[in-house]
């Protein structure tokens, strides 16, 4: 396999015809990712606040918190990771929006398609807790989950969609 052929599966992979992502299923899945990416942005809303204020974070089960919230890794180029994390969520919870009310498909598109960044991120923050940091953050945690969860959702909604084109052809 050469690299041409592995890019054009790879664009194939996300090449979705928009035309299939309506009816109850797409706005099952809108209401789904709106629901998801408002819980993160109040999550990662929360930590950034509290970020600015320069206030610790009231761990609700675990009490690695404030050692992962004040550490190296809290910040890229000085800029918060909550910070980034609630414009990751906003965009999915927006993305969602404008395609529940505005039945914008390439906004509900945009936000299947960047749910691998949100995953690959949390991917990489949780081996830092484990492994590096060595404490854990319950809300870094909830927001794995969340962005796991919804990379995972995209993934079976791009499938079903290729699987639906595929059956039209």
């Amino acid at each position: 396999m050469n690299l041409s052929s592995a890019k054009k599966g790879i664009l194939n992979l996300f090449s979705v015809n928009e035309k299939y992502l309506s009816g109850a299923f797409a706005r099952r899945t809108a209401l789904f990712f709106a629901f998801l990416g408002l819980l993160g942005f109040i999550i990662a809303l929360y930590l950034t606040v509290e970020h600015y204020r320069g206030l610790s974070v009231n761990c609700i089960v675990l009490s690695g918190c404030d050692k992962v919230l004040s550490s190296s890794y809290s910040e890229m180029f000085g800029v918060p990771l909550a910070l980034i994390g609630s414009i990751y969520y906003f965009f999915i919870f927006s993305a969602s929006l404008f395609f529940l009310f505005r039945h914008s498909k390439k906004f509900l598109m945009a936000a299947l398609l960047v749910t691998p960044v949100g995953f690959l991120a949390s991917v990489w923050f949780v081996v830092l807790q484990f492994f590096i940091i060595k404490s854990i953050c319950f809300y870094c945690m909830v927001s794995a989950f969340l962005s796991t969860t919804l990379f995972l959702a995209a993934g079976f909604v791009l499938f079903k969609l290729k699987s639906k084109a595929g059956k039209n052809l």
